[in-house]
This record gives C-alpha cells, structure tokens and sequence, in this order.
C-alpha cells in the first residue's frame, strides 16, 4: 500500500505543472485553515475570539466524505466517531467534550436539552455552504457563551445559473485486503463497491428571490478489513455496521420592497445503521434508526428610523430528532423523542464610528420523550446584549457580550459573559485578547437516565458546570504569507461527567458526577505561504495540556484522559483553471489514561484528492482517505482503512 501511496504523489506532483498558470481561484488554506481576524459573515461585531471559518471554495476542495471530516481539517476541532459513514460523530474543541460544545444550524441552536450532544452525521455534507468555529469566548451570533466552543454550520443559497440542475455522484471503495474468517482466509471484493452516493441539487437566483433544493441518499456497507489494536496481526471483517439514508433540504431567501429581507432554511435527513459494537463485544443483531428534521427562518427589517434602531431580526428555528435503537439479542429497545424551538428579537444600534449595540430577547424550549429518561422539559427566556466600542480612531476596540438567562426546570439564573479587544497595530498586524465565563447545565439524560434494567443512573443532584476561558493571539497577513500564534487557557469547575460508582470496577454501575475539574493550557501556532499564484502551503501545531484537579494539585500533573498533547496538521493545495489538487496530513500524539502514555494510540494520517474540470459542466474527482493505510487506535472501536472515492458533478 506504502508504494501506491507514492505512487499517488509522485503522480499528483508531476501533472500540476501541466496546467499551471491557465486560471487561479484563492483557495487559502484549505488544509489547516487560518485563523481569520474578520469578523464573523453572520455575526454583526467582531468577537475578538480565535475564528475558524471553512469556506465554500476550500469545502470544494477538500471533497470531504462526512461533515465530521470537514470539521477534523479545522486545528483545534477533533471528531470522535464510532465507526464509517452512518455511525455516531461528534465534535471537541481544544480537549473540551463535545457536550461542552455548542453547535448551530444556520444561526439555530440544535443542540438540546437531552444529552447535548449533536451527531453530526445527521448533516449531509452536501447541503453546507460554510462553516464558522469559535474556539473561545462567546459568539455574537450566538446569544451566549460556550464551555468549550461553538460551532455555525450555514446551509447554501440559490445561485443565478443557465445550468440550475447538479446531479453529485459518488462510490467509495476500500483495498480488498485479506480477513480471516471462520478460520479460513478470504478476500474483501465487496470493498471494491462499499459506498455510494447520489445528490440532485436545483438552485435558482432571481432580482427578489434564491431557491436551493436538495434531495438525496447514501448507501454503504462498511464492510472494511481492520486491525483492532496496532499490535494485532490478522484482520477482521467489520460487520453489521450497513448504513442506508435520505436527506433533503429547501431553501428560500428573498426580499420585500427595500427594507424587508426573508429566509428560510430546511432541513431533514433520516438512516438506519447497524450497531456492531466493540471489537471486544460484538453486537450483530443491533441496528438504529435516527431521524433529523430542522427549519430556522428570519426575518430583518433595516432602514429603521425608531428610538435610534438601525435594524430589528425577528427569529424562529425549530428542531426534531428522533432516535430508535434495538438490539434482538438483549433483548434491548428504547426511543428518544428530541423537540427543540426558540425565537428571538434582536434590535440594532449604530452609533457612527464610536460605537454599535446588539440587544435581544429569547425563549428556548426544550421538551424530551425518552423510554431511558422520561418526560422532560425546560424552558429558557434569555436577555442579551454585545457590542463593540471603538477607541484611538479604531485602533483598539472593546467587544463586550452579557446573558441572563432563566432555567425552568432547575428554577436558576445563568448568567454567561465574556469582553475582547482587538488591537490593529498595522493594515498586517492585530493583536487580540478574550476573557469569558459560560455555564453548562446538566442535561436530562445526566440527571435521568435509567439503564436497560429501569435502574436509575443519573444523578438529579448535579450542579452547573463552569467555565472559564481566555486567550490571546497575534494574527499577521500578507499578501503571500500570513501566521496565527494564540495561547489559551481553559478552566471549567464543578465539571460534568460520567464515573464508574465503583472506582475498582470500571465494568460496574456508572453515574453522573460533579467532582471533575479540568484545567488545559495550550498554544495553536498556524502559517500558510503562497509560493506561487497556484501553489498554497499551510501548516499548523497545537500543545494541548489537559490536568485532572478532582483529586490532584496542578503540581502533581495527572493528565486529562484521552487528551492529546500534539497534534500537527498540514497541506499543500494547488488550483489552476482545469485542476485542484489538495494533499493534508494529520499527526496525533498518543493520549494519557490514567496518568500513563498509551504508546500505541499515536497516528498518522495523511489524505490527498484531485478534482479535473472535464467540461464546463461536469467536474471529476478523486480523492484517498487514509492514503498510507494507518492504523488509527480508536478504543477498540475499529477505524477503517484506506478508502479511494470516486465521484463527480454535472450540471445541466
């Protein structure tokens, strides 16, 4: 596999020079993706917090398979995932949980009350225009602040086009690698055909109105050879791990008269996937259905001449999911029925070149039906207000952000806030620093969740977790050369999570606990050099320090479990008028548990595609996930093998 890999590079690195210079797009840095100082495309005031955004262009480039692998090209954001396409991922900032990260669709909070966790593999890749990652202190889009960080996903628009259909096809195909199996050996030829993919697309722009509809499916066996730890020798077949699925969407965004403009953003997907289970119990007769549905509409009126306001956002988004989960050998059965509503009314000020304000008022409702959990609901009514002051003609501005909110079911106040300041030193050069505080509330499934027995495992006693972050960061930008450095600091008291009741018997009875405190400190370093008008090499490193302080002192250094310290990512990406070509690599130091380095749980994973222009209409892609065939420890989850996808687009 190593001199197919090879193969593949040289291959990649000798055609570029063939269409240089015949027509150049910017891509950026579409492999480890700078830090941007802008602000924020949904956002109304910069918020001095590390940003991360992922544009169209580079997600056309990077010809990702899932939204997790989207989001894992971001420094700083890791995915964890239980398997290939169609099976549970989510996304952790900075060694935060993914229950500490806040995640949005389309300016819509999705994630509930339930267990705050979104599975992003509910999210067809397909469907998302851009991603916007805040890595600490709050988002102005948001309404609040984040434990951990918080994550934008914005769906695309209509586009004016004399081809205003796309058909998107796609087959993924694993190496047929050897298996033992019932103690003979056999070759994986399925692999050849494990996944397909077909998308159909209609986009349409007029002067008033643009319309974006979507329909699709997905198919894949996931029936990839593995190796269950990185000592073992023989492979295995992955089994009862089969995904099929749908997923639509229909956008409207248009305008009445001058001052009026509407959107509508909708959205739904549904699969069923087998649940094989670990490697060390199997689960071959489980399976799980999930259904997603989401609709955020908003309507801005400007050009206002009304005590002051220049603009009044009236918001409503609405989201469903619906879990199935069976399992004919437990015999095992639950269902969770997720609803999630809110709206709000922002009103904006603009004070001229000193200084601007956002207010608003929100209610969140959260209402759960869970065979494992009960029936719950909380309500949240929000005040909030954030802002920019800007000082020395706009050389130093302050961005402040306050929240009250109101917890129905906990009868609380939580209040969150954070305050930044950007400091332009030059047209190049800006320094940036951010403080914030943000609180997480338990969850129902922390305070209610019963196991298969009916016996009661979460803890209604909990409290709310706590968080504190700050950073601060210098960002240059040249015109071939621009470098991010940003240090951070995370401390989050009373902090939530799950715990053997047991300590000396980690297979026993688990609970909800209060008594963790994390501390991380860390660095994220970031540089990309344009060396030619075609030719784009980005590098990023981020030294994540995670310490246990529930039952240590900062002195005694008890590691984080599961907390890499190093993680090293890096791109060469190449555009020409008929060719993009893009190569990423992605280094993982081993993680701690227990206070011990797991020698084995290193990685290094390097991907590489190349998309041609055939004709006006039709585009051609290839793309290799896993290019040298790593073994990626997984906790005997298996992690699949190298992948080649083929795929295109036609319009008409």
């Amino acid at each position: 596999m190593k001199k197919r890999g090879i193969f593949f590079m040289v291959l990649v690195l000798c055609i570029m020079p063939i269409f240089a210079d015949q027509g150049y797009t910017d891509l950026g840095t579409a492999g480890v993706l700078e830090i941007v100082e802008e602000k924020l495309s949904d956002a109304q005031v910069n918020t001095a917090s590390t940003v991360t955004v992922i544009t169209k262009e580079q997600i056309e480039t990077l010809k990702p398979e899932s939204t997790m692998d989207l989001l894992n090209t971001a420094l700083g954001v890791t995915g964890t995932t239980y398997g290939g396409l169609g099976t549970e991922q989510h996304a952790q900032i900075r060694g935060a949980s993914s229950a500490e990260t806040l995640v949005y669709l389309d300016g819509t909070l999705i994630t509930s009350a339930h267990n705050e966790i979104v599975d992003l593999n509910t999210i067809p890749v397909n469907m998302i225009d851009h991603i916007e990652i805040i890595k600490s202190g709050a988002g102005n889009l948001t309404r609040t602040s984040a434990v951990g960080g918080i994550i934008n996903i914005i769906t695309k628009k209509g586009e004016s086009s004399d081809t205003p259909w796309t058909v998107s096809l796609e087959n993924g195909s694993y190496l047929p690698e050897k298996y033992v199996s019932e103690g003979t050996t056999k070759q994986n030829w399925r692999g050849l055909v494990d996944s397909q993919k077909l998308d159909l697309t209609y986009s349409h722009a007029s002067d008033t109105w643009k319309v974006l509809a979507n329909a699709g499916g997905v198919y894949a066996d996931n029936g990839y050879t593995y190796l269950a730890t990185n000592t073992a020798t023989t492979r295995s077949l992955r089994t009862n791990s089969a995904l099929y699925g749908f997923h639509g969407g229909m956008n409207l965004d248009g305008t009445i008269g001058e001052n009026i403009t509407l959107s509508s953003h909708n959205l739904g997907s549904y699969q069923k996937v087998g649940v094989s289970g670990t490697t060390s119990y199997p689960t071959p007769k489980a399976y799980q259905k999930d259904t997603f549905l989401s609709t955020a509409n908003t309507a801005v009126f400007s050009n206002l001449d009304f005590l002051g306001m220049n603009k009044v956002n009236a918001n409503v988004g609405f989201s469903y999911g619906k879990t199935y989960y069976s399992n004919e050998d437990s015999p095992e059965e639950s269902t969770h029925n997720k609803y999630k509503g809110n709206a709000s009314v922002e009103e904006f000020w603009n004070f001229g070149e000193t200084a601007s304000l956002t207010a608003g008022e929100a209610m969140d409702f959260n209402y759960l039906d869970s065979t494992n959990a009960g029936q719950h609901t909380r309500v949240v009514p929000q005040l909030y207000a954030n802002g920019a002051i800007y000082l020395d003609k706009g050389a130093i501005s302050l961005h402040p952000m306050v929240n009250i909110s109101y917890v129905s079911d906990k009868n609380i106040i939580s209040p969150n806030a954070s305050l930044g300041a950007i400091f332009t030193l030059t047209p190049t050069m800006s320094i940036t620093a951010n403080a914030g505080y943000a609180e997480r509330l338990p969850t129902f499934y922390d305070m209610y969740f019963k196991d298969t027995w009916g016996y009661m495992i979460g803890n209604e006693n909990l409290k709310t977790e706590k968080g504190l972050n700050g950073e601060v960061g210098f960002t240059f930008k040249g015109e071939t050369f621009s470098y991010t450095g940003t240090g951070f600091v995370r401390d989050i008291l009373d902090q939530i999570a799950w715990e053997a009741v047991d300590p000396s018997n980690i297979y026993g009875s688990w609970t909800a606990k209060n008594n963790s405190h994390a501390f991380y400190a860390g660095t994220e370093q970031t540089l990309s050099v344009t060396l030619t008008k075609s030719l784009t090499i980005s590098a990023g490193y981020l030294f994540n320090r995670g310490f246990d302080l529930a039952n240590h002192s900062l002195a005694e250094a008890y590691e984080i479990n599961y907390n890499r310290q190093h993680t090293i990512k890096g791109s060469i990406s190449y555009t020409s008028g008929m060719v993009t070509a893009m190569m990423n690599a992605e280094y993982l130091s081993p993680y701690y548990y227990s206070n011990s380095k797991i020698d084995k749980s290193d990685s290094f994973v390097v991907n590489a595609n190349i998309g041609i222009k055939v004709l006006k209409t039709l585009d051609l892609y290839l793309a290799i996930d896993n290019l040298f065939n790593a073994v990626k420890y997984s906790s005997s989850y298996p992690c699949a093998g190298t992948k080649i996808r083929l795929g295109g687009n036609w319009k008409f």
